[in-house]
């Protein structure tokens, strides 16, 4: 299991550099199949209570944003997550937190890289 020290920072500093209002890191365990929520960053003047819940929030390969980047191993672009149906799993919870546009962008480690 990977240690990520400054999660928090890391979002908050690339989110801000965006000018994006949301930002989530997940980590997956390849052991249970699973890709789990570890971090996330919301701009303090925004009411994003609906969608950032300080709870685990863990989902399987193809299963929301997360799980469709993991399993497409690839980045994924929606203009209007809540009318996506690869990747949106709280319809309501996103609409009343005005969200609209998402970019999940995989982040990988050498050490979890398969070598052939």
């Amino acid at each position: 299991y990977y240690h990520f020290p400054d999660k928090a920072s890391i979002l908050e500093a690339v989110a801000r550099a965006m000018g994006w209002a949301f930002g989530e890191f997940w980590l997956v365990d390849d052991e249970a199949g699973t890709i789990s929520r570890v971090g996330h960053w919301c701009d303090p003047r925004l009411d994003l209570s609906a969608v950032t819940s300080d709870r685990p929030f863990t989902l399987h390969l193809g299963d929301g944003l997360a799980g469709n980047i993991w399993a497409a191993e690839s980045e994924l672009w929606a203009t209007e997550v809540a009318d996506d149906p690869r990747i949106v799993l709280r319809k309501e919870q996103v609409r009343a937190a005005g969200l609209h546009t998402a970019i999940g962008v995989p982040v990988r480690s050498a050490r979890a890289v398969p070598q052939s």
